[in-house]
């Protein structure tokens, strides 16, 4: 179903790039051969920015990384989700007026539905680990692969 929308999603975004790159005055005004060019010219400058928004996607870094460097390996948007998560359990963890968070066992978990959904270090695991320093290189090694 998912990959479903994203073709459709996809096929409304190119007949979107084709139909408005060129006016319809001079849409008009040209040949079948002119047409053809067209949806060349439109397809080669769609296909440009697909591949320039793959390698974004499979290169790009936050700068935060330097501080993680265990996130280097993942993509850009994954990234953006776990620092947004790092950023409201450091403010959590701050406006704390005690630890009140509990030692993690073991196994890293949390019933928080960013963990359950992505299975990366949420806002009660990160608060965790500033507090007791709870997370391991094995654990960081476990999210890599994910």
């Amino acid at each position: 179903m998912l990959l479903q929308i994203r073709t459709t999603n996809a096929v409304k975004s190119w007949h979107k790039a084709l139909k408005y790159s060129i006016d319809k005055g001079t849409l008009r005004k040209i040949s079948l051969t002119g047409c053809a060019k067209h949806v060349k010219v439109t397809t080669k400058e769609y296909d440009q920015r697909a591949r320039k928004a793959e390698l974004d996607f499979r290169t790009k870094r936050h700068p935060k990384v330097i501080e993680h460097p265990w996130m280097e390996s993942l993509p850009y948007l994954v990234q953006l989700l776990i620092i947004k998560e790092l950023q409201k359990a450091k403010k959590a963890w701050e406006e704390a007026n005690d630890s009140n968070g509990r030692e993690l066992l073991d196994e890293v978990s949390c019933d928080y539905k960013f963990y359950r959904s992505y299975q990366l270090p949420c806002r009660h695991i990160w608060t965790n680990n500033f507090t007791f320093s709870c997370l391991r290189d094995k654990d960081f090694e476990r999210y890599k692969l994910i």
